[in-house]
């Protein structure tokens, strides 16, 4: 079986399946870029959570990774979105 990538992203425990190594890498850094963005322009409160996203293999089944691709990243629309197609 080949390997199953996901997104980790701690603080909220989300898991985001992702199509393959190369976009969880990706998607994990454009989560990140968002976050720290976020944080220099609004600075951090007191309840926001301390998150940060990461790489990881994806943990369950085969079919429950396909499941999980087939229902999308929900609150990280866009986080696999064609790099060349994303303002710097």
């Amino acid at each position: 079986m080949a390997e199953l990538w996901a997104i980790s992203v701690r603080g909220p425990d989300d898991l985001i399946a992702a199509p393959d190594a190369i976009a969880a890498h990706l998607g994990a850094q454009r989560i990140n870029e968002g976050w720290c963005k976020r944080i220099v322009a609004k600075g951090l409160h007191e309840f926001d959570p301390h998150m940060w996203a990461s790489p990881v293999l994806w943990p369950y089944t085969e079919p429950h990774h396909a499941e999980a691709l087939a229902r999308g990243p929900g609150d990280y629309a866009g986080v696999f979105d064609d790099p060349a197609t994303i303002a710097a």
